[in-house]
């Protein structure tokens, strides 16, 4: 189950990679001073949706069922 849930992670850090980069350059088309904050702001988000991205990660595998998780709490 790991490289299955890891490959789901890489994918969709991915697919936010390409997206910030489509927006970026965009808006470095129209307001060319802005491309240093922009690339700055792109990697602060990067790096949070990596972070975000491990927690999940490590949520599925120390508790791959919700319910699990929640008797594990009550009790």
């Amino acid at each position: 189950m790991r490289p299955f849930v890891f490959y789901t992670i890489k994918r969709d850090f991915g697919e936010t990679e390409v997206l910030l980069s489509n927006l970026q350059q965009k808006i470095i088309r129209e307001k060319p001073a802005l491309k240093k904050h922009l690339e700055v702001s792109c990697l602060i988000i990067l790096f949070e949706m990596t972070l975000i991205a491990a927690a999940k990660y490590l949520c599925k595998i120390n508790y791959p069922n919700p319910t699990r998780l929640i008797n594990h709490k009550i009790e």
